[in-house]
């Protein structure tokens, strides 16, 4: 506690009194010309501080403006804008339904190259959860899956197969062994109740072709 003594500060230059009971005060709002005339003055080299006491202002606000040496008030309360407005969002989810894979890094970087503004990976990660989109497990799915070419070609196969059982041919059946050639993303991005599906070139069709070639060679063998 400090004792009933009356002094000076030597920064602020306010009395201080032991004792005294602070009561809660109203606020009052700064003027824009105030603050363009305390940091010209302190540009000068001028007595600030007694300028900012001439004009009610606060010793801590004066000192904030001289030392950010901006003469402009800044603006208070609102929304603050969106560095990426709702059509440059729409784009973002665009490129996320072109690869649900794509990592939200990899968007950042689209994003500077594409509308040259810099935002976090988490402000990228609040844009699609905005537009409801959350992470799952990519759903598989090949570009010919039931296309009418395989489909053609699955009836030949079939076809095929019963002309040789029919002439008593024996068939040696052979089976695929799953093997990642490269790794790929388990999860991607989707909209909510939908699946992360990822669109792959399917080689079924060419396994087919092989083990049709297979059993017309063994045709001739036996």
């Amino acid at each position: 506690m400090i004792d009933a003594v009356d002094s000076a500060c030597p920064i602020c230059r306010s009395n201080i009194i032991g004792n005294e009971e602070i009561e809660r005060k109203k606020y009052n709002k700064n003027n824009e010309k105030h603050r363009e005339r305390i940091v010209n003055c302190a540009n000068r080299g001028e007595d600030w501080i007694a300028l900012a006491a001439t004009l009610g202002v606060k010793y801590k606000t004066a000192y904030h403006w001289v030392q950010s040496g901006n003469d402009n008030m800044l603006p208070k309360g609102g929304t603050k804008p969106k560095t990426v407005a709702d059509d440059g969002i729409g784009v973002i989810v665009s490129w996320v339904e072109e690869d649900c894979t794509i990592t939200l890094q990899q968007l950042k970087e689209k994003i500077m190259t594409y509308f040259n503004k810099m935002v976090s990976v988490s402000t990228v990660g609040n844009y699609l959860e905005g537009r409801l989109y959350s992470v799952k497990g990519v759903h598989i799915e090949p570009l010919t899956m039931n296309s009418e070419a395989n489909k053609i070609k699955r009836l030949e196969y079939v076809k095929s197969l019963n002309a040789f059982i029919q002439q008593g041919k024996q068939i040696v059946w052979m089976d695929e062994t799953n093997f990642s050639l490269f790794c790929r993303r388990t999860t991607g991005h989707a909209r909510v109740g939908n699946k992360a599906v990822q669109h792959l070139m399917n080689y079924c069709y060419e396994l087919l072709l092989l083990l049709l070639l297979l059993i017309i060679v063994m045709k001739y063998c036996y």
